[in-house]
């Protein structure tokens, strides 16, 4: 007799360090926010095409399920890969214009649809709904072009993770979005910004909203119902995995 459980998909980036390697983790980051447990994801840094030797142990014991490589590796290294770790899938990220290096392009793409972080607000709201309205607020954002990206980095932002998507309707009975909105946006005519919702204009009110448990980033949502992976290895153990 055997048992089993279900768990959330385990993906490992593969990353090599340049200059612009910003953009390229803020999509792995709102990738892993979009995802049930994707927020429990391991970025391995690679060098010359290779992985970081110091690296190879903690990417056994995280016994990814997907590799997802923005790094050309060559056919020795992939099938080391294999023989040591065994992924489902490994998935190479073409950058078809390298100097164009947006959000869109570098966003990760899989043969497979993982579980959405937003399906863990039924479970989390199940005991704690109101009498009237929405149990929880998403933190959201619309900013101009050249933004921090300080919130959808560290907290997950819906708009960041579910690009082009519209909020789900079956979700707006458990949550609600709270949108940060800078002043001017409204009349901007290259933003279109619902009427509807909360709107906020200051980061330093959603920090308020969050520390206060009045708000919560898909960040949180992602990591509910997900502990994070058990690694029986004292060099990793009392590590984090991001």
């Amino acid at each position: 007799m055997g048992s089993g459980k279900v768990r959330p998909i385990r993906v490992a980036f593969f990353v090599e360090a340049f200059e612009d390697a910003a953009p390229m983790l803020d999509a792995i980051f709102a990738d892993c926010h979009s995802r049930w447990g994707g927020r429990f994801s391991l970025i391995v840094p690679c060098a010359a095409g290779q992985i970081v030797a110091g690296y190879w142990p903690w990417l056994e014991a995280f016994d990814p399920d997907i590799i997802y490589a923005y790094v050309k590796l060559d056919d020795n290294e992939i099938l080391e890969i294999h023989e040591r770790v065994a992924p489902a899938d490994y998935v190479f990220h073409w950058l078809e214009h390298p100097s164009r290096l947006d959000l869109a392009r570098l966003r990760p793409k899989y043969h497979v649809e993982a579980l959405s972080s937003l399906s863990t607000i039924f479970r989390f709201t199940r005991h704690r709904a109101p009498a009237t309205g929405p149990a929880i607020k998403i933190l959201d954002s619309l900013y101009p072009e050249n933004s921090t990206r300080f919130l959808s980095d560290n907290f997950g932002t819906y708009t960041s993770s579910f690009p082009g998507r519209s909020y789900p309707n079956d979700a707006s009975s458990r949550a609600e979005l709270l949108t940060v909105v800078p002043q001017g946006e409204f009349e901007s005519t290259k933003r279109s910004v619902p009427d509807d919702g909360i709107h906020i204009a200051m980061e330093q009110e959603a920090l308020a909203e969050l520390l206060s448990s009045r708000a919560t980033g898909l960040g949180l949502l992602s990591s509910l119902f997900a502990p994070s992976l058990p690694i029986q290895d004292n060099r990793w153990s009392g590590a984090s995995i991001w």
